[in-house]
């Protein structure tokens, strides 16, 4: 299965335009985080959010509201199973 950097850019920009937010999507090696998608290519501080064992989200603050509905699209187009 191949991921979309173009989806993930597409959600990163619908979620900075509509809340704010900057988020970054990332590939986890070890410790090393690396940028892969979305509008924060330059974040390197914020709260890292683990979303499995291969991918990563550093943003912003996220509110409690919008986080569950963020993180269940990141899945799918992560083709993340919980």
């Amino acid at each position: 299965m191949s991921i979309s950097n173009g989806d993930l850019d597409r959600l990163c920009d619908d979620f900075c335009h509509q809340y704010g937010i900057t988020l970054a999507i990332c590939e986890i090696f070890g410790k090393r985080w690396s940028f892969i998608a979305g509008n924060g290519d330059s974040l390197y501080a914020g709260e890292r959010i683990r979303l499995n064992e291969k991918y990563g989200l550093i943003a912003d603050v996220i509110p409690e509201t919008i986080k569950e509905d963020l993180l269940g699209r990141l899945k799918t187009i992560l083709h993340i199973r919980d």
